[in-house]
């Protein structure tokens, strides 16, 4: 019966795939990158089927793709194969197997509309700005985070997290694309979006080392020290100090707060003074949740992204 699940369809059908495909018409050339349109197919897949990721058909996937983008199920199977053969494989058209570039394009600029971001790229558009492009997927991506609890709270096999890892990974991978020939700007991108791998990969909050971090991703503290505030390190020294003060040197925790007593207690107090202040701010009397301890980190941490961003003279609005 040829069961699959959900990565293995994927595996087989991008076995031969090219990084990108340029697909020609009259309407110009068009650049496509299979990487992104893995990511995005793996998540119309997980979504369509519920979680039941286990003993599928190749054949119900490639229904299941069809009927989500092109709104058939009798013949989607070949629709999709025909497709996959061009943008995937980068076959030549032909009339029985391959579809033309132009169906193609139409094809992809569906996806573009369901995916909500640009999989396809017209080859010599003056307007396309690699910088702004990924300063576009990562605002996105940070409001996904700020409205859902699923990258955090739930385990690695619930389908929201694997979005939200899925999603994060194509941005690592557009970087890769886009600044294959830029060591510098890829490493600056990189070190910019590592808090969010952290937050979302291994659920830490802030995201921002300090002491073992590499200079690209020290920027977040350096422009927003307070964000060192979110970290759990100021819990465990609040509540039981002489335990900070013996791990302190054994790289278990990414703040060094302090090197005694007198100097844990001060940036205690630092930390203290500062959610005293946000709460006053927002008019939430003077108990912390973990609600409102999310909403402040949210704000501070988008105020943060968008002052990083005028250094590539981005606006930023969330």
């Amino acid at each position: 019966m040829n069961f699959v699940n959900i990565d293995d369809f994927l595996d087989e059908e991008f076995v031969d795939r090219k990084e990108t495909v340029i697909l020609n018409s009259e309407r110009g050339e068009f650049v496509f990158n299979t990487d992104n349109y893995r990511n995005f197919i793996h998540n119309l897949l997980e979504n369509h089927f519920k979680g039941k990721n286990t003993k599928l058909k190749k054949i119900d996937c490639r229904i299941a793709i069809s009927k989500a983008l092109l709104g058939i199920e009798e013949g989607g199977d070949k629709a999709i194969r025909r497709y996959h053969n061009r943008i995937i494989r980068g076959k030549t058209p032909d009339r029985n197997t391959t579809s033309s570039d132009a169906n193609c394009i139409l094809f992809l600029e569906k996806v573009n509309e369901k995916a909500g971001i640009k999989l396809l790229v017209r080859k010599n558009d003056q307007d396309f700005n690699a910088d702004k492009y990924i300063s576009m997927l990562v605002g996105q991506l940070i409001s996904s985070m700020e409205s859902s609890k699923g990258y955090y709270y739930i385990g690695s096999k619930d389908e929201e997290f694997k979005c939200f890892q899925n999603n994060y990974e194509m941005i690592e991978n557009n970087i890769g694309i886009l600044y294959k020939t830029n060591a510098d700007k890829y490493s600056k991108w990189m070190g910019i979006i590592k808090p969010l791998k952290n937050i979302i990969i291994n659920g830490d909050i802030p995201g921002i080392e300090n002491d073992n971090s590499t200079s690209e991703e020290q920027v977040w503290i350096k422009i927003k020290p307070e964000l060192r505030f979110f970290d759990p390190v100021y819990d465990i020294a609040s509540d039981d100090c002489a335990l900070y003060l013996a791990y302190k040197d054994k790289s278990i925790f990414k703040f060094k707060i302090g090197e005694d007593e007198k100097e844990v207690n001060g940036e205690i107090a630092k930390r203290n003074k500062y959610f005293q202040a946000k709460l006053k701010e927002l008019n939430a009397g003077d108990k912390m949740t973990t609600e409102l301890f999310q909403k402040i980190f949210y704000e501070e941490f988008k105020d943060t992204y968008k002052k990083i961003m005028q250094m590539f003279d981005i606006v930023v609005s969330f």
